[in-house]
């Protein structure tokens, strides 16, 4: 997508997440078709809230993608971008590129993704996350959404903060059926912590599809430990 984006500042006090949160992680092997191994890789969250944090979740992606695409030369990686704002944005409320496996042109459309928008600190995840979920183009294969982000969910029963929506997400998605139709897909989520406003939500997930690797630290220390866990976890 094209930088029709703009910046436009907003004071929030947030809490930063505890950089002694422990790191939980999982074991993925990638799925082999005709001796192909396959892994498909997506990733999230791009309101203004993330100006702080955007270049270095950036870096962290591309950081691990490089290093899939260069140690396990086997894989056949796909990677695409799923970002959502919030419900006060509009046409820009959700952004993506599908899956490709040329990725310089991932590592472009990247680049011009900038922070713009939301108008609490609740963000439109559910909304994002079934985008990704229910309209990428998902093949065979390991499939991974690797989701970063800053912000709960709209809802009460996400946060206690203002929230614009406080009966949760005005399309009817809820966490439970947002989540199972990802499991009903075989897709593995991990988690990027940058704020402790977070932690209900990721309770609430846990809840519904049992524990996941959650890097839980800001985002800034978290491209060693991505890709430390890739190194252990992603192997022929």
């Amino acid at each position: 997508m094209s930088k029709w984006f703009c910046l436009k500042k907003k004071s929030k006090k947030r809490a930063k997440a505890k950089s002694d949160d422990t790191i939980t992680t999982t074991s993925i092997t990638p799925s082999r078709s005709n001796d192909t191994e396959k892994l498909n890789l997506t990733e999230e969250h791009c309101t203004d809230s993330m100006e702080p944090y955007i270049a270095a979740a950036r870096d962290c992606i591309l950081q691990v993608t490089n290093y899939i695409k260069h140690t396990n030369p086997s894989i056949e990686l796909r990677v695409g971008f799923c970002g959502y704002r919030d419900h006060s944005d509009g046409h820009d409320r959700l952004q993506s590129l599908d899956f490709t496996d040329q990725y310089e042109q991932f590592t472009t459309y990247l680049q011009s993704v900038l922070p713009f928008g939301g108008d609490d600190i609740p963000e439109d995840v559910l909304g994002g996350l079934n985008e990704a979920i229910a309209k990428m183009n998902w093949k065979n294969g390991t499939r991974v959404l690797l989701h970063i982000g800053d912000s709960p969910p709209h809802g009460k029963n996400f946060t206690d903060l203002a929230d614009s929506c406080p009966k949760g997400d005005p399309y009817g998605l809820t966490a439970k059926n947002v989540l199972k139709k990802m499991q009903s897909k075989n897709i593995l989520y991990f988690f990027g912590k940058i704020t402790d406003e977070t932690d209900k939500m990721l309770e609430i997930f846990r809840g519904i599809i049992g524990e996941f690797p959650a890097y839980l630290e800001s985002i800034y220390k978290a491209v060693p430990n991505y890709l430390k866990n890739f190194r252990l976890n992603i192997r022929q």
